[in-house]
């Protein structure tokens, strides 16, 4: 099973966390850097600041690659990022 988390904020990377112990799941993000950061250093500086992510946990900033195969969709925005959040999608 596959779990896409829409968010790479604190929200997001929280939820993300948490379920990467237990099922694949991957992080999208608005920001390249903090994507990168994610997979490469397993940090998310920018919204949890001196948190270690685990290494399951990945992240990318292709909507299609974080949602295609997903079988679980989780929105890990805030209200007021609904629309540019879904958007992309």
């Amino acid at each position: 099973m596959k779990y896409a988390v829409i968010g790479a904020g604190s929200w997001g990377t929280t939820v993300g966390t948490l379920l990467a112990g237990a099922v694949d799941t991957v992080v999208w993000s608005r920001n390249a850097q903090v994507a990168h950061d994610i997979n490469v250093n397993h940090r998310n500086d920018e919204y949890l600041d001196g948190f270690e992510l685990p290494t399951e946990l990945t992240a990318t900033t292709d909507i299609a690659e974080a949602v295609g195969d997903a079988d679980v969709i989780v929105i890990g925005v805030p209200s007021h990022g609904y629309r540019p959040g879904l958007t992309s999608c």
